[in-house]
């Protein structure tokens, strides 16, 4: 059963994969990243 999920709460199980790489190995680590733009001010 697959469906897509934007976040899955802590305790649940979830399985992820990528179009590009497929040798995922038990032990690896996932690292991610939240990329945020912000507009330069002059006033603090």
């Amino acid at each position: 059963m697959k469906e897509d999920a934007r976040e899955v709460k802590a305790g649940y199980e979830c399985g992820m994969s990528s179009d590009d790489f497929n040798a995922w190995k038990e032990g690896d680590i996932i690292e991610t990243y939240k990329m945020v733009t912000k507009r330069r001010t002059l006033s603090k």
